[in-house]
This record gives structure tokens, C-alpha cells and sequence, in this order.
């Protein structure tokens, strides 16, 4: 998969009273590729587990603080890993989804995160 974003803000002031701070060429394109298992376990339970490499295809972000340049750049290549299982009952009227993911990138730079989910279906 192939992911795109771009941000982009005009002048504001910040907190500390610095008169102008501006974002410029904030963009990300990320290439992933990975695996994902499914299975059934009964009852209504599903579970699935996904393992990615990515790699950040853009160059630096740059952020204009007053008359300073602020570059960051992103880890090229990653690793993300995720784990997760669905619930249904009522003949797949309603389910419930649980997930939870792992990415590290280079010089030590990880994030975690989750998310639970209900669906109703009218």
C-alpha cells in the first residue's frame, strides 16, 4: 500500500510570544507491504495478527520559527505489528473489534496504539 499526506499551516504566534512560526514542506509518502492471518476461533470470535515493513519515501519536514529553520526527518524503514480479534452475535447484526499495534522505526523512535470499535447493522 502506498499512504500520502500533506500539511500545510500559515503564520500563527505560539504560545511563548515567538511572531511567526510556519510549517513547510510537511509531507509523507510511505510504502508498506505485510502479512496478515486470520482465524476463526468459534463462537463468533475472529482474531488476526499483521506484521508490515514500511518506508518513508519524502524528505525532510521543515518548520519556520521566526528567522530559524527546524528540519526533521522521518526513520526511512519500519516495522509494524498489530493484533486484534471481532466479535459478532445477534446472526452479525452487532460486533465488537479490538485492535492494538506496535510500530518501531529507526534510532529508537516507536508508537503504539489501539482501538475498540462497536458496529451496529440497521
Amino acid at each position: 500500500g502506498l499512504a500520502w499526506s500533506r500539511v500545510s499551516l500559515k503564520d500563527f504566534m505560539d504560545e511563548m510570544g515567538a511572531r511567526s512560526v510556519s510549517v513547510k514542506k510537511a509531507r509523507s509518502l510511505e510504502g508498506r507491504a505485510g502479512l496478515r492471518a486470520e482465524a476463526d476461533a468459534g463462537g463468533g470470535l475472529r482474531l488476526f495478527g499483521s506484521v508490515d515493513v514500511t518506508r518513508e519515501f519524502s524528505k525532510d519536514t521543515q518548520t519556520r520559527l521566526e528567522t530559524k529553520l527546524l528540519k526533521a526527518t522521518a526513520a526511512a524503514n519500519g516495522v509494524r505489528v498489530g493484533l486484534g480479534g471481532t466479535y459478532g452475535w445477534g446472526d452479525g447484526r452487532y460486533a465488537i473489534r479490538g485492535s492494538a499495534r506496535y510500530d518501531a522505526a529507526g534510532s529508537g523512535n516507536y508508537a503504539v496504539g489501539g482501538g475498540l470499535n462497536l458496529a451496529v447493522r440497521f
